[in-house]
């Protein structure tokens, strides 16, 4: 019997050495879902509009975003009988993936009607119709793909390029193949700030074309809405190009139809397909450029399938037997990538990134306060040019004081916004410990030193290691006591600032890991200074910010040098440093693990629920808040206290390790709409005692937080060290089952495997194996230390 047994073995070792579980075999089963339809393509434009009106309409007609500029509408196709009347698609049936979105239309006329909608990874999207005739008799369809765009907003039609906060179509070309326009946009000086190119199209030459412009009126997807509802004859649309705004004025004002013409054959019971395309890039020759290369790829919607499959391909794959912990591990890379952009050098961006969601506005900008947090989730990839990207970009656009915008909108003229603060030195370390690249770790090095410095000068002019954080424009923070508080101060000095936690928490970290740094690439001398630096930050932080009367962390007032005394989430931001000591768990065991002040069924609320001003509901005075911090549990704050309570939790109390687990999976369900393990999701903030979060936002895939990283590094336990130091060291989920494959770290590739139980194939115990080897096999759950060769 026990041979048995070990020939199963042998046999599961080999499956497993050579096996790596497949998401694309898998994804339908993981993500497939009715109620979604964001789509991205990985570089400038998203299809994800909040609210769409027009979901059920062929095509694209709601919005997409181009960067931070909305492009709407995009097009949708319209399709006609032998007679010419409208056959009227109605949706039936939705199924959504990452990388496209089927829609069943009720059938009519006896035509059954599918269409697939994907975003190319060319910034393209496509609508590729399957139409079948179940008639007994040979039908014609007559088809036409056409659009409707406002020609101009607030621009002079003599001089267009001069008009300030305008934009308008300057450019359009119509051909059989395709037609292409160009809208410009002007700021407020009547500067052009961006270029946005269309080219829109079929999989096959048009017919006949008919470009009609129009006075205003209702820009909906209606067919009966447009000129060519009128116009259409059995033998296509007229053959008329009308739009002539530089010898006619009034062509300047209104909307412009385009439309394109094709017709379909279709024998009985045969099915026959067609494909309609809008490129969108930075000006219209990009855009036809994009388009033409269509023709080249025999099955778009694969094209997009294959996209998607390739990212997923080069992210660590994760099975568990926690549905909610699996299924949400891939939905957070499926929202990291649908953020993700690279503008191949565009707009002088040279580095790949990611957005912090996909609103229009302050969303869809490179933000120094996500971008931090996406280096931690994507340097889990196996190319690291993502997470170092994060990085790079602030780098490349460093003010001369030495600080880093907090946004970055993109544009021709590149607009650098304000200021966040960042745990960048953190970040640059994780970093490094799973790509390690001194070429990175030198340039990250001369950055932060001069924004060290920047901090040093500039948030501690009295020189005692303690650091202003600005409200709410530096912290991201409004509507709170403490906030009040300083507001009185400011009054009479003019400065909204306090010594703050988050800022001096982060700023340790920072010189800490500048002493790493230095250390790496060679400079001893410098490395003492900045560790010098840090234990003088950490002093400051213990003695004057902890109350160990209070048993809490507080922020300082700028004027008395006294405690503010409001309890918020950035009181425990020393967890997740080397700071704390066992003196200070009362923070944890007096105010986090309590009810009435932070633990709550959906973590963790940004201020003490016994505060006055406290409000689950983001109310301020009465009046419902889009961005409160004064009761709502924000995603981004709930990462740093479970990573602070994660890491106490394995550095000093076992006991600790139930409520580190806990506190993560009250996290991860608490990202799945209504509780539903069917619909995962990703708002800024929820309901901490009803997990509701802002609908009203619209804003589902805010990616300012870090989940897969905290999945990867307590639920597996894998927490690279320097060198080649590896740490397995899970916190006791009490998982039956959980693998981990497909880890490249170090040059090497690794995976983990842990069985809670006996069966016919296995022994029960946690497997290691580096470069499909096996390198441990041990029965417990335990913390385990090795070193990578």
């Amino acid at each position: 019997m026990r041979s048995n047994r070990w020939i199963f073995y042998a046999a599961f070792l080999i499956f497993f050495q050579q096996s790596t579980f497949s998401f694309s075999q898998q994804s339908e089963d993981i993500l497939r879902r009715a109620d979604k339809h964001f789509l991205g393509g990985g570089k400038m434009v998203v299809w994800a509009p909040q609210y769409p009106l027009f979901l059920d309409k062929p095509g694209f007609w709601d919005y997409s975003c181009f960067l931070d500029y909305k492009v709407e509408p995009n097009f949708t196709v319209t399709f006609l009988d032998e007679n010419l009347k409208e056959i009227q698609l109605s949706s039936a049936e939705k199924s959504w993936l990452p990388s496209h979105l089927t829609i069943y239309y009720s059938p009519q006329n006896q035509l059954e009607i599918q269409e697939k909608k994907a975003l190319l990874p060319d910034d393209v999207l496509v609508s590729k119709f399957s139409i079948k005739n179940n008639s007994q008799k040979r039908k014609k369809i007559h088809i036409i793909l056409w659009t409707c765009q406002n020609i101009q907003e607030n621009a002079n039609s003599e001089f267009p390029r001069e008009s300030k906060n305008s934009n308008f179509i300057y450019s359009l070309y119509n051909a059989r193949s395709r037609v292409s326009w160009e809208r410009q946009y002007n700021d407020s000086a009547g500067s052009l700030t961006m270029k946005i190119g269309l080219a829109l199209g079929a999989d096959q030459y048009a017919k006949s074309t008919a470009i009609n412009v129009s006075q205003a009126t209702w820009n909906y997807p209606h067919w009966r809405l447009t000129p060519f509802y009128e116009k259409m004859q059995k033998s296509g649309l007229p053959e008329e190009e009308n739009f002539d705004w530089r010898s006619n004025p009034e062509h300047y004002k209104g909307l412009i139809y385009i439309g394109m013409y094709y017709s379909l054959e279709i024998s009985p019971n045969e099915n026959r397909e067609f494909s309609a395309y809008c490129a969108i890039g930075p000006s219209e020759e990009k855009a036809i450029e994009s388009f033409d290369r269509i023709p080249r790829q025999e099955n778009p919607i694969q094209t997009s399938i294959n996209n998607w499959e390739s990212f997923y391909s080069n992210v660590p794959t994760f099975k568990c037997s926690d549905p909610y912990l699996e299924k949400y591990y891939y939905y957070r890379w499926y929202g990291l990538r649908l953020n993700m952009i690279n503008t191949e050098g565009e707009f002088d961006l040279s580095n790949q990134a990611i957005f912090k969601g996909i609103n229009r506005g302050l969303s869809r900008r490179l933000n120094s306060r996500s971008s931090q947090n996406h280096m931690l989730e994507t340097r889990w990839m196996h190319q690291p040019e993502l997470a170092t990207g994060s990085f790079l970009n602030f780098v490349e656009n460093q003010k001369p004081n030495g600080s880093f915008p907090g946004e970055l909108k993109i544009g021709i003229n590149k607009k650098l916004v304000g200021f966040y603060h960042a745990n960048w030195g953190r970040a640059v370390r994780e970093v490094y410990r799973v790509h390690p690249n001194h070429e990175f770790l030198y340039r990250a090095y001369q950055a932060l030193k001069k924004y060290a410095e920047y901090f040093d000068h500039e948030k501690d002019k009295e020189n005692i290691s303690l650091y202003d954080a600005m409200t709410p424009a530096e912290n991201g923070i409004d509507f709170e006591n403490r906030i009040e508080a300083v507001d009185i101060w400011t009054k009479k000095n003019g400065n909204k600032k306090f010594k703050g936690i988050v800022a001096t928490v982060y700023i340790y970290e920072l010189k800490k890991n500048l002493a790493w740094m230095a250390e790496q690439l060679g400079k001893p001398d410098e490395a003492k200074i900045w560790l010098d630096n840090s234990r003088r930050i950490g002093k400051a932080i213990l003695t004057r910010m902890w109350d160990d009367s209070v048993k809490f962390f507080f922020d300082i007032d700028p004027e008395t040098g006294e405690k503010l005394t409001n309890k918020t989430i950035a009181g425990f931001y020393p967890f997740i440093t080397d700071l704390v000591s066992e003196n200070h768990l009362s923070a944890l065991t007096e105010h986090l693990f309590n009810p009435n002040e932070f633990w709550t069924d959906y973590p963790v609320p940004s201020i003490s629920l016994d505060d006055p001003s406290a409000s689950v509901f983001g109310e301020w005075k009465n009046k419902r808040m889009n961005k409160p911090a004064n009761g709502r549990s924000w995603a981004l704050s709930t990462s740093h206290v479970c990573d602070g309570l994660a890491k106490t939790a394995q550095r000093f109390d076992s006991g600790l390790k139930l409520k580190a687990v806990e506190l993560i999976n009250r996290f991860v369900r608490m990202m799945y709409l209504d509780g539903d393990i069917n619909r995962p999701g990703s708002y800024e903030y929820y309901n901490p005692f009803n997990g509701k979060p802002p609908y009203f936002s619209g804003d589902d895939n805010c990616a300012n937080s870090w989940i897969n990283d905290l999945i990867i590094k307590y639920v597996v336990g894998l927490q690279p060290g320097d060198e080649n130091k590896i740490i397995i060291n899970p916190l006791p989920f009490d998982l039956d089952s959980f693998t981990l494959d497909n880890v490249f770290i170090k040059g090497h590739l690794l995976k983990i495997i842990w069985r809670k139980n006996d069966s016919a194939a296995i022994d029960k115990g946690l497997y290691i194996f580096v470069d499909g080897k096996l390198l441990k096999h041990k029965k417990e759950l335990h913390r385990y230390e090795f070193y990578l060769k």
